[in-house]
């Protein structure tokens, strides 16, 4: 089985100042050498690199897409550029290269970063395949957020 490429981060940029109770991250969907549907974990944590031992450390999966409460809401581009809800069980290959997000609002979402202060984050990508999935190719960012 073969290892899924890094996401490329679009937006935020890092040590971007996000305000408002509204995050969204951009990425770009990587690619898998032997072509697996991928699924994506979003991590947010007050130490670099986010820890899940750390009391602030928030977790937000694709494969958990059907529950907005807990994970945020997880969309990828279709063919006509528009975004689509992403499938709990990964994209397909024919997904690579388009961009995707996720959006976590706090009237939503039990895992949003509700502290005034800098988070770091990273996101991964796992071949949704294995189960549990083993997630890896991580991007680092930090990016402070103000809750208004």
């Amino acid at each position: 089985m073969a290892t899924p490429s890094s996401p490329t981060l679009i937006t935020p940029a890092n040590d971007a100042v996000v305000v408002g109770n509204v995050l969204v991250f951009v990425f770009s969907v990587p690619s898998d050498d032997d072509s697996d549907s991928l699924v994506f974990r979003l991590e947010l944590d007050t130490v670099d690199p986010p820890s899940s031992s750390n009391t602030n450390y928030k977790i937000n999966e694709s494969r958990y897409s059907s529950n907005q409460k807990t994970h945020g809401k997880w969309e990828v581009k279709n063919g006509s550029g528009n975004y689509i809800v992403m499938p709990s069980g990964g994209v397909k290959s024919d997904y690579y290269g388009r961009d995707a997000k996720v959006t976590i609002r706090l009237r939503d979402t039990v895992n949003y970063p509700a502290l005034n202060t800098d988070w770091y984050w990273r996101i991964s990508a796992s071949d949704a395949m294995m189960y549990p999935p083993v997630y890896n190719k991580v991007i680092y960012g930090r990016t402070e957020y103000l809750n208004l």
